[in-house]
């Protein structure tokens, strides 16, 4: 008996939950604020697809041309100097053909003129050696002493020879150039058969120059 009346009352107390629960939920339906529906409605037609506009497209940069540049001043060209100037100093120019002394006669002829009389009648001799520029003409341009003789007056007059000179030019790959040779010239006295003749008729002496060509290059 008392096993049933207990089972009686947990089915009530479970039925009153039930009711208790279902009355709580209506009250709280019942009370609830309303949904602002229009509101809701109003706010979800002002959503509205945006469109964004495109980009503009970027003018293009302004093409910026350079000035022109300042022109460069031309520097003055040189006094050109003569094709066929000689250089300062003896130095080594390339040929293929040597030089050639054309006029051997007139040579020995002013060398007899220009023997120091002085040498000649005390039978002195002597060699100068010469450094000569001959041009492209065949031209002695320029004379230096490069080994005098002893004697002044045989350098002198080895010079003033050497500027009577008259050459064939050298030449290189056909075309003639200017270039610097080394030039002997010899003063000797040359003797007559009759050696007694000679020392009583000194007039009968004759001054004779070799052109010993010596080394032709630096």
């Amino acid at each position: 008996m008392a096993r049933h009346d207990a089972r009686t009352q947990y089915r009530l107390a479970l039925a009153a939950g039930l009711v208790g629960s279902v009355v709580f939920h209506g009250l709280l339906l019942l009370f609830a604020p309303a949904l602002p529906i229009g509101d809701a409605v109003a706010r979800a037609s002002a959503l509205q697809v945006v469109e964004i506009p495109p980009a503009p497209t970027p003018a293009p940069p302004e093409a910026h041309v350079p000035a022109d540049p300042a022109p460069i001043p031309t520097p003055a060209m040189p006094v050109a100097a003569a094709l066929d100037a000689p250089p300062d100093a003896p130095q080594l120019i390339p040929y293929e053909i040597a030089p050639k002394l054309e006029n051997p006669a007139e040579v020995q002829r002013i060398l007899q003129e220009l023997y120091p009389a002085e040498y000649r009648d005390q039978r002195i001799g002597g060699v100068v050696v010469l450094w000569l520029y001959i041009d492209t003409e065949g031209n002695v341009a320029r004379v230096l002493v490069r080994a005098p003789s002893g004697h002044a007056g045989f350098d002198e007059a080895a010079q003033e020879v050497a500027h009577r000179m008259a050459f064939r030019p050298a030449f290189i790959h056909g075309h003639a150039v200017g270039v610097w040779v080394s030039q002997g010239i010899r003063f000797t006295v040359r003797q007559t058969a009759d050696t007694n003749a000679l020392r009583s008729l000194r007039n009968d002496d004759h001054p004779v120059a070799s052109n010993s060509k010596g080394d032709r290059g630096l």
